[in-house]
């Protein structure tokens, strides 16, 4: 779960992993259709596995640092950011969508990509 340690946000701004991909897949289903299979449930999307032995079940944000420094949060609307984050990944397949050479011991330039990586 995504939280935040503002008291006056916590219920308002949590969010959990499964609702997090309930989004995701609305967001596919509306912006990415073709991605999709339009015949497949959302739900068909969904495995779920065992937890691990050690699992941490909320991840904290404490921003209290930071606000006493006079930061002050600009993005209160997390499906409107997270649409964004999945807008860029569609628009930049070229920085993930072939990672296969990142799995090597020792990754050289990959060829006919815009990706260079460290010889």
């Amino acid at each position: 779960m995504i939280k935040t340690t503002d008291e006056s946000d916590l219920n308002e701004n949590e969010i959990s992993n499964y609702d997090t991909l309930k989004m995701l897949i609305q967001i596919f289903r509306e912006k990415y259709p073709h991605c999709l299979d339009a015949k497949k449930e959302d739900e068909e999307y969904v495995t779920f596995v065992k937890d691990r032995a050690i699992n941490d079940f909320r991840y904290r944000i404490d921003s209290s640092k930071l606000k006493k420094l006079g930061w002050t949060r600009k993005v209160i609307d997390f499906k409107t950011m997270f649409e964004k984050t999945v807008a860029w990944y569609m628009e930049n397949k070229n920085h993930w969508e072939n990672v296969d050479y990142a799995l090597e011991a020792h990754p050289m330039e990959q060829k006919n990509s815009n990706v260079a990586l460290f010889k």
